[in-house]
């Protein structure tokens, strides 16, 4: 998991999984540029990073080797128009990642097909006006993969790849003068219950009470005809943190939806056939993008939340196909930092939930210290036992238990 420091965007942090809910934040130094998506872009077993140090330079970088960080600067280019988006996808299925990038002021789309080891070639799209982030998949399931995204008119428009390095626009959409600006599209697997995919579009309306912003939710009927399925009002936040996406966070093959608008993130979940109800919300200001991913490799998606910090939220209510939805179920992530600690270095547990109980046990299982922690989120183990003594060096666990949940992380201590 990566992320840029808001306010430093030359600054890359990387995450690493460490044990159940644990992870530790890795400093490899500093990136020329914002990170906007990581891979293995030209199949050489290295990953990739793909930054944007400014509007209008695209850069990859790569790792020297198989477990190391990206560090060194492979390919750059400057593509026509400003660069918002950029990702790696696969859009002709020929096994080579191309670089898909997205952009404002007749940007459009560029794609960059991989021809080799850190080599790159721009292929033909159809011109096209972009603002801000596009969805990529198969929404009709003909096996094709399709590029959606809007414009600063109101316009979302379709593209498939009919061929290798070929692609054509295959659907036009638009609703009228008073709905426009798409700034955000995201592509979901499973957005409702009849199974298929689809893709949501988030746009600002005119000429209401107050400037607002607009959720559309669009599946295809009709072989390349897509329609909205679902419509949701929501408020516009004039300059940022204005997007979309999906994910499954509960395991049951339904993608859940978050919209931030600006001022909060809201959760969504589909609780009949193109019907979506809120479960959660956070407010916490201007938020610039929301991915989900399964980073503790659970079954069930994370929801990354790249504000000022990186925060990463899990569902812990259980929720399942058979379940009705509860208000508010998740909690942020539990993590101790540092994971191997040093004689005179606390061990800071972070994302405790309320009512909370922490037991550290040693290797042999022997229960060393407990705390309850009535009024959470964070803790501060002194590494002493429950007398008070210093523990000696050695690998330990920490459960944490709440209302019928644990998770447990691993420290270690050296000297």
């Amino acid at each position: 998991m990566y992320g840029s420091l808001l306010g430093h965007p030359d600054t890359l942090l990387i995450a690493e999984h460490v044990w159940g809910d644990s992870f530790r934040i890795i400093r490899p130094g500093l990136l020329t540029g914002q990170a906007l998506d990581m891979g293995d872009g030209d199949r050489d077993g290295l990953c990739d990073i793909l930054t944007v140090p400014t509007d209008a330079v695209l850069q990859v970088w790569e790792a020297t080797s198989p477990d190391s960080f990206p560090s060194r600067m492979v390919w750059d280019t400057q593509p026509y128009g400003y660069v918002k988006k950029a990702r790696f996808c696969d859009l002709d299925r020929d096994g080579l990642p191309e670089i898909v990038t997205s952009g404002n002021h007749g940007g459009g789309f560029n794609v960059y097909e991989n021809r080799g080891d850190n080599q790159y070639a721009d292929v033909h799209f159809p011109r096209h006006e972009v603002d801000d982030d596009f969805g990529v998949g198969d929404f009709d399931g003909d096996s094709l993969t399709e590029l959606v995204s809007g414009n600063i008119d109101g316009d979302i428009r379709v593209f498939e790849c009919t061929g290798n390095d070929q692609y054509a626009q295959v659907c036009s959409l638009n609703y009228g003068p008073n709905e426009i600006e798409s700034y955000s599209t995201a592509a979901a697997e499973h957005i409702d219950l009849d199974g298929r995919p689809g893709f949501i579009n988030m746009r600002r309306v005119f000429n209401v009470p107050s400037d607002s912003g607009r959720v559309r939710i669009y599946e295809e009927p009709v072989h390349n005809q897509f329609v909205c399925v679902c419509s949701m009002d929501c408020r516009y936040a004039l300059w940022s943190g204005r997007c979309v996406a999906a994910g499954d966070v509960d395991g049951d093959s339904v993608d859940e939806i978050a919209i931030s608008d600006g001022f909060d993130v809201r959760l969504y979940k589909c609780v009949a056939l193109h019907a979506w109800e809120q479960v959660w919300q956070w407010d916490h200001g201007t938020i610039p993008w929301i991915r989900f991913y399964d980073i503790n490799q659970d079954g069930r998606n994370e929801m990354i939340i790249s504000a000022e910090s990186t925060y990463i939220w899990e569902d812990t209510s259980g929720l399942g196909t058979a379940e009705i939805p509860k208000p508010r179920p998740w909690v942020r992530s539990i993590a101790v930092e540092p994971t191997v600690s040093r004689r005179g270095w606390p061990a800071i547990f972070t994302g405790i939930p309320d009512g909370a109980t922490v037991e550290v046990h040693n290797l042999a299982g022997r229960l060393v210290r407990t705390q309850l922690l009535p009024a959470g989120p964070s803790w501060t183990w002194s590494l002493r036992d429950q007398h008070a003594d210093l523990v000696p060096d050695g690998t330990y666990f920490a459960v944490i238990r709440s209302k019928g949940k644990t998770v447990s992380l691993k420290l270690c201590l050296v000297k």
